[in-house]
């Protein structure tokens, strides 16, 4: 499959600052380049507290979490998050654990969305265009 050398922005959705937090490398590497070619700009944290250091220097737009990760779970993750006042950030629930409990919980830690893998890009898209 070839991929263009350089990606517009969609026409519907704006141009985002996209901050993936998820361990398995292949997962990460393979959203960040889906969303790259969709315009965004995107950075890429393998846990939590890479996750939390990047945010104190970048301010991003949505932030992409998986639950399972290796030193903190994803919802302590956005419990941090929404602690430090970054209240403005989409943040996102990707992750494996699915039903109203998992939902609720993601909730509760300051998630806007919660998505259960596998999940395509469109679905992503449309979280992100509804970002004002």
């Amino acid at each position: 499959m070839d991929f263009p050398a350089k990606s517009t922005p969609s026409p519907y959705t704006p141009r985002r600052r996209i901050l993936v937090v998820e361990d398995q490398a292949d997962a990460a590497a393979t959203l960040a380049l889906l969303l790259r070619l969709h315009g965004h700009e995107v950075n890429v944290a393998a846990d939590g507290t890479a996750a939390l250091q990047t945010l104190q220097t970048l301010t991003a737009d949505v932030v992409i979490i998986d639950i399972g990760l290796p030193d903190m779970d994803g919802h302590e993750v956005a419990r941090r998050i929404r602690q430090s006042g970054q209240n403005s950030a989409l943040l996102v629930a990707l992750t494996g654990y699915q039903g109203k409990e998992e939902s609720h919980r993601s909730a509760e830690a300051g998630f806007n969305h919660h998505l259960t893998k596998p999940v395509t890009l469109t679905v992503i898209n449309k979280i992100l265009e509804t970002i004002h």
